[in-house]
């Protein structure tokens, strides 16, 4: 009896897919204009969106579960579990429950909605698409917002808020530009030149928003994420010429950026990174030196630094990298445990390389980049992008096995 795929199926987990995406980066669309006067949050739909399909997915439709996978699951649960435990000796009173619901609940949520996502062709093309959409309307928005002197995308609100959004937006721009930097890489020579153009209007977005961490995870991004792709195909020299060249061809464009601009017109990104980055006002580098000096073995317990350092009860004053943050507030074990999910998320990358589609590689490449620069410069433990990042880079690991109908002979 012959059999045809499902393709209620696969329209499925193409709309898992964008879901996620918008999931992924819904500060960024919510400073869109347009979206920004909704008067709703955007974020809980989506989720809802998003879980619910990643469900139905894993539950109802046969897949191959690889070892990276199923080791990724358990030690992301050994991390809830001890820094759950790590809580009863926190003096972060007021944000330790909303933090530990996020690390215990929605970080393992995301992860395995990103492996959902990732395990399906379908699913992944509508994650990749939506990426490059998102931020090819943000790219759009950036200038206009600039010109109009408008703070943030969509008007202007409080400052915590503008900060983080254009960190977002930035972000959004360096997983875009991931996506056509790998697509670029087995395109056709007019689609080739159409995708390097969009990746250079994306890092010139990039250079207006202010989110440093996204344009360190763009350049990695773009020099990475074609190179995988021929380094799949077995075209090592290609690959290597490829590499130095998107190298190369960052380093001209930022000098002439800086060569065409006058120092108080440099743009927004670049003057925030020689200045806070650099200079005398930087913020990151103490937050880093006081996580290493508190850190004691057992930690200071789940949303305890801030406290500790004596920087109050606030969320946002978070060591602004996870593996020093796992450190300080869990010790030992949580950061083991964190070193142990990067390293099975690096073997994954080298393990599964030739088990996937080489554009799927490239761009997860790629935003492994994206994931790596927020992870070490930016967000905290319990933020969602960096556990759906986890689950999108580990779920080469695992494969959707086809669904057949039986149709009549």
């Amino acid at each position: 009896m012959p059999t045809e795929a499902d393709p209620a199926a696969s329209g499925a987990a193409a709309a898992l897919g964008i879901a996620a995406a918008a999931l992924q980066f819904a500060a960024a669309l919510k400073g869109l204009p347009g979206l920004a006067d909704l008067p709703l949050d955007i974020t809980p739909p989506l989720l809802a969106i998003v879980l619910g399909l990643a469900a139905w997915r894993l539950l109802l439709h046969p897949h191959r579960i690889g070892a990276e996978a199923a080791l990724l699951i358990g030690l992301q649960a050994l991390l809830a579990l001890w820094l759950t435990t790590a809580g009863a000796w926190s003096g972060g009173a007021e944000t330790l429950p909303r933090k530990l619901a996020e690390i215990v609940l929605l970080g393992p949520a995301m992860t395995v909605a990103g492996l959902a996502v990732a395990a399906h062709p379908h699913a992944f093309r509508g994650f990749a698409a939506g990426c490059a959409a998102i931020g090819l309307a943000v790219a759009l928005a950036v200038p206009l917002a600039v010109a109009a002197g408008i703070a943030v995308l969509g008007g202007a609100t409080d400052a915590e808020t503008i900060r983080v959004q254009y960190q977002v937006a930035t972000l959004a721009l360096a997983a875009a530009a991931a996506v056509l930097a790998a697509g670029a890489a087995e395109a056709r020579p007019a689609g080739t030149m159409l995708r390097i153009a969009g990746v250079a209007g994306l890092a010139l977005a990039a250079l207006a928003t202010g989110g440093r961490a996204g344009l360190v995870g763009l350049a990695a991004a773009v020099v990475l994420a074609p190179a995988a792709v021929l380094a799949a195909r077995g075209r090592i020299g290609a690959a290597l010429a490829v590499g130095a060249g998107a190298a190369s061809a960052l380093g001209l464009g930022l000098a002439l950026v800086l060569a065409l601009t006058d120092p108080a017109g440099t743009p927004r990104t670049l003057a925030r990174w020689l200045e806070g980055a650099l200079g005398a006002g930087a913020v990151r580098p103490i937050l880093w030196a006081e996580a290493w000096r508190l850190a004691t073995p057992l930690g200071l317990g789940s949303a305890g630094f801030a406290p500790t350092a004596g920087l109050g009860d606030l969320r946002g004053w978070h060591p602004h990298n996870l593996g020093l943050e796992a450190l300080a507030e869990g010790g030992v074990p949580a950061a083991s445990l964190l070193l142990a999910i990067a390293l099975v998320c690096a073997a994954t990358l080298i393990r599964r390389a030739r088990e996937v589609p080489p554009v799927q590689l490239g761009a997860t490449v790629g935003f492994a980049c994206v994931a790596l620069a927020q992870a070490t410069s930016s967000t905290d433990l319990g933020n969602r992008m960096a556990w759906l990042w986890v689950g999108i880079v580990t779920g080469l690991a695992v494969r959707a096995l086809p669904r057949r109908l039986a149709v009549p002979a």
